[in-house]
């Protein structure tokens, strides 16, 4: 599932249709123009959550179910721009994906770039309902994710700052300490 080549990531990465059944997709909408493609970006931070599976099976209290969950933290810009300019729009976004039927993930290190972010619709025969399948990685540095999930949102958006001196270099060293 995860071995995906150059071409396979390069088609339309996520429909329209699917951005708008993100729940706070506008957020990135507003802060880019459109839907980013993720291109370049980078895996900053992942938060799995297995969530309260077994405390609802336990107690029969459905309405206090919190589903399993994968948090994550984005490094995004428009690529199209260079460092140097604004309208690069350097963006730490933070995503939660929730209820996965399939997941898998490999690698993870000091850095995570992908080569963009792929959602699409796939029908769920054991469900019997649509789910967003998503797809990152693709670079040759061992950071892959693929997995299908019910429901997507985007929890913030937020200019990323790097420390006094503006070098991603300096922000990681400080990040570090």
């Amino acid at each position: 599932m995860i071995n995906k080549t150059w071409e396979d990531r390069t088609e339309e990465l996520t429909p329209p249709e699917v951005v708008a059944a993100i729940e706070g997709a506008n957020l990135l909408v507003e802060r880019f123009g459109e839907w980013p493609t993720f291109e370049d970006a980078e895996i900053l931070a992942l938060n799995l959550d297995r969530g309260n599976h077994w405390w609802v099976l336990e107690t029969g209290e459905w309405g206090q179910r919190i589903s399993p969950s994968l948090t994550a933290t984005f490094y995004v810009f428009d690529f199209h721009h260079s460092d140097d300019t604004p309208d690069r729009k350097p963006t730490k976004s933070v995503i939660r994906f929730e209820e996965f039927e399939d997941f898998e993930i490999d690698g993870f290190n000091h850095q995570n770039p992908i080569v963009g972010l792929g959602i699409k619709y796939v029908f769920s025969r054991n469900l019997n309902k649509n789910l967003f399948s998503v797809d990152w990685g693709g670079t040759g540095i061992k950071h892959e994710a693929s997995f299908t999930c019910g429901r997507i949102q985007v929890m913030s958006v937020e200019p990323m700052v790097w420390s006094n001196s503006g070098s991603k270099m300096d922000a990681i060293k400080h990040r570090a300490s």
